[in-house]
């Protein structure tokens, strides 16, 4: 193996369980909070509060999506067939 090191398990080890961390930490919170708005007696509240924030977050993602897929689309249609020649290659084609 020339110049190619391999891996050791202890990085995707360690990335595994930073991951898990979070995702467990993310959990809790969130079920924290349902439980809290739950014994207030406002989950309701608290369920359209969070579909409210979704909803614009994919209306933002769309709209985002559909701005760069029309500037692609613009881009693809305006671009000159032939690409673009000087003056020295053309004599020479000449």
């Amino acid at each position: 193996m020339s110049g190619l090191s391999r891996r050791g398990p202890l990085a995707p080890t360690i990335a595994i369980l930073v991951g898990v961390v979070v995702l467990v930490t993310v959990v809790a919170q969130i079920w924290t909070e349902v439980l809290w708005f739950d014994s207030v007696g406002f989950a309701t509240v608290w369920r359209v509060e969070v579909l409210t924030k979704v909803g614009l977050f994919v209306v933002g993602a769309l709209l985002a999506a559909g701005l760069v897929a029309s500037s692609l689309v613009i881009g693809y249609r305006t671009r000159p067939i032939y690409p673009p020649v000087s003056e020295e290659p053309q004599n020479l084609d000449h």
